[in-house]
């Protein structure tokens, strides 16, 4: 199994050495971040290009719906 690359951020080229924030595996290989926010955009770059807002917000709409004076809200 390939050992991460142990000197440098994936995202952004920081000095990890000295430690990282996340270690993810990419194929045969390992990735390393030094931040969330450097996860974040990872998780973003690797996300399907075809998703939209739209489906996005579809998914994150909670179920939750209210009966008012007989109407559905």
């Amino acid at each position: 199994m390939n050992e991460p690359n142990a000197e440098h951020c994936h995202i952004c080229g920081k000095d990890v050495s000295s430690g990282w924030f996340a270690r993810i595996r990419s194929g045969s290989g390992w990735v390393l971040l030094c931040s969330p926010k450097c996860a974040m955009r990872y998780y973003d770059s690797v996300r399907p290009e075809q998703e939209t807002r739209a489906q996005e917000l579809a998914a994150n709409e909670h179920p939750l719906r209210f009966l008012v004076n007989g109407e559905l809200w």
